[in-house]
């Protein structure tokens, strides 16, 4: 008669566990490549801002209003746009995307969409602009001055926000550059060196705490290397006079 091997309890459950063990280390490697795409993308995202950010806009396209505010030109700005995200597009922001308030202002709502780095990104953004009447003319509907522009610089408005607060363009007009002011490491050790000069250990730890603690930084470290200065000719001084 001819033997039949017939798997015992014991062995089915180390089949049905090792089926388990392959799938749990399958999904386990997709969601770190997930999360390797994700942390690849954020990476990709930060440096093009930040490289974008640091751009200085060309003063051609930077006017000034009369009340000092410096503002871009928005043929610029959508260049720009068009040069670092090719794919774009500003949509209606709502329903109601154009509202005039009173019989002053108009108000537009648009929506900036680009595509980031393969990444869909949005921003909502209002604009105004004042309504323009004929001159020594009452404030009425039919005294208005080409109602398509007063809306298209309303519009225009919004659009420049939208490009500099999504994409970081002109940022160095807008006021929304954030440039790290912590000391390099050349600088940190040339400060310390000055301060250890100075032979005067309580301001050398007053310096390297001021370093550590980023209180002396590099908009104000000239001040600290001037204050270095005249302590260590102070310093000097002192030696020549005791010798």
């Amino acid at each position: 008669m001819r033997e039949v091997f017939v798997p015992t309890l014991t062995q089915e459950k180390v089949k049905m566990a090792q089926a388990k063990k392959k799938t749990e280390i399958e999904k386990s490697e997709q969601e770190v490549g997930f999360t390797n795409q994700f942390d690849l993308a954020e990476s990709l995202l930060k440096e093009k801002h930040i490289k974008i950010s640091s751009e200085p806009t060309h003063p051609a396209f930077v006017e000034k209003r009369p009340d000092g505010f410096e503002y871009v030109k928005e043929g610029y700005m959508r260049a720009k746009l068009s040069e670092h995200y090719p794919i774009w597009s500003w949509k209606p922001g709502g329903d109601n995307a154009v509202q005039f308030l009173g019989g002053e202002w108009v108000v537009v709502h648009g929506i900036l969409e680009v595509y980031d780095n393969g990444v869909k990104r949005q921003f909502w953004s209002p604009g105004a602009n004042r309504i323009h009447f004929a001159k020594g003319k009452e404030h009425h509907a039919m005294n208005v001055i080409d109602v398509d522009k007063n809306i298209g610089a309303a519009n225009a408005n919004a659009f420049k926000r939208a490009v500099n607060r999504l994409c970081n363009i002109s940022d160095d007009v807008y006021r929304k550059q954030v440039i790290d002011p912590t000391l390099d490491k050349d600088m940190v050790k040339m400060v310390l060196g000055m301060a250890e000069k100075t032979k005067n250990k309580e301001l050398y730890k007053k310096i390297a705490d001021g370093i550590d603690s980023r209180n002396i930084h590099v908009d104000n470290v000239d001040a600290t290397i001037s204050f270095l200065k005249r302590k260590i000719e102070e310093t000097e001084n002192e030696n020549k006079e005791n010798k």
